[in-house]
């Protein structure tokens, strides 16, 4: 509202100030697409990717330098690595539904075996009934992982050179792999023990996420690691992540509300 002494001045100021907000709209209407394209553009999008598993990153390099889950590894140490499964699968999701990229699921591809066994039903109540035995077979299971890897190294140069057919020779290798370890399971555990040797060999290995499932083997249904199924009580995700969201729609709100006030005071001098 205009306070003034007259009319007179009133309608050329009120005048001018909308002119002002209607220029300074149009200038807001015309940097935020900008806005929003430069914090989603391909390069940016790939370091936001980074950022978001850069906790998981440091955090396998330092718990598990040449140790494998199928070894009985403690409990504790494969919960704080789902803990930061939890936050990096959050962050991707947040920057998903603000970017729209698929490159972030690509980058990300690769955490596919261990989300899945961090969201296995049950996992830890399963597993610590049947640590002891993997730990006790882990000299056969290492055994098994030295003739894979004699064998694995040049069928993973060749795939890192882009030859894909590589792959299937890869898949097999695993295969054979799984079964070497379940074989040594199987003799001294329980079943429970055998259910659960894909879920933790697998994430131990290169390219394990592109090879195709084992078929069911148990009756217990694991959940789904995509985005959209992460337990809610996780942690909210990477900061830089939420930051840039949050500020990114506080930005369109308060846009949207300085339009309609516009909008009003326009009509109003009209």
């Amino acid at each position: 509202m205009c306070v003034v002494a007259s009319v007179s001045t009133c309608v050329p100021l009120c005048r001018s100030l909308s002119v002002f907000n209607a220029l300074y709209l149009a200038l807001s209407v015309a940097v935020l697409p900008a806005l929003v394209q430069a914090t989603c553009h391909g390069p940016v999008v790939k370091q936001r990717t980074l950022e978001c598993r850069l906790n998981y990153d440091n955090q396998v390099k330092a718990l598990l330098s040449d140790r494998a889950y199928y070894y009985g590894l403690d409990a504790e140490t494969i919960r704080t690595i789902c803990h930061s499964v939890r936050r990096t699968l959050k962050c991707a999701q947040d920057l998903k539904s603000e970017c729209h990229d698929s490159q972030i699921d690509i980058a990300l591809s690769d955490l596919k075996s261990i989300a899945e066994l961090c969201f296995y039903r049950h996992f830890f109540e399963v597993y610590a009934r049947n640590q002891n035995c993997f730990l006790e077979q882990s000299a056969s299971s290492r055994r098994c992982y030295q003739d894979y890897h004699a064998q694995q190294q040049t069928v993973l140069e060749r795939i890192h050179n882009g030859d894909d057919t590589s792959l299937d020779r890869l898949c097999s290798l695993q295969e054979s792999l799984l079964r070497c370890i379940r074989a040594n399971v199987r003799l001294h555990c329980n079943q429970e023990a055998i259910q659960l040797v894909s879920v933790l060999v697998k994430p131990s290995l290169k390219f394990s996420e592109r090879c195709s499932d084992d078929p069911p083997r148990r009756p217990i249904k694991k959940q789904s690691p995509s985005y959209e199924t992460i337990d809610k009580s996780s942690p909210k995700g990477n900061g830089a992540c939420a930051i840039r969201a949050h500020w990114l729609s506080g930005l369109v709100l308060a846009t949207l509300t300085i339009w309609q006030t516009w909008r009003q005071t326009w009509r109003l001098v009209l």
